[in-house]
């Protein structure tokens, strides 16, 4: 089964195509051993963000649009925005760890590779 993964944002300027570059680096380091392979084959960002999608797609929305900036929603967005700094770094971190587990293993896959051959 395919998995189509489709990242917005608000606009699509900063987190969307951020979380997009992130999966797709990700996604190439654990597959560095079957190059060109990768799990995520199609990986999308908004064009427009939601706001246009809901704009222009309204019957494909469950529920309203609430713009970012929105009075009513403040507090919750400076707080959803540190959190996602904060996801963000740890991401970051895991994801260098991520790549050199998947170093570590590349080189002891051909290692055995060698071995069996010789």
């Amino acid at each position: 089964m395919k998995t189509i993964v489709i990242f917005h944002c608000e606009f699509s300027q900063k987190r969307g195509p951020a979380m997009y570059q992130a999966l797709r680096e990700l996604d190439r380091r654990l597959h560095l051993h079957c190059y060109p392979q990768l799990f995520f084959t199609e990986i999308y960002i908004l064009e427009g963000g939601y706001k246009q999608f809901h704009e222009s797609q309204p019957h494909h929305c469950e529920g309203g649009y609430v713009p970012m900036a929105d009075k009513n929603y403040k507090e919750d967005c400076r707080e959803k925005f540190h959190d996602h700094k904060v996801q963000y770094k740890e991401f970051e971190v895991n994801k260098r760890e991520a790549f050199l587990i998947t170093q570590k293993d590349i080189v002891l896959q051909r290692g055995n590779i060698d071995s069996q051959e010789e």
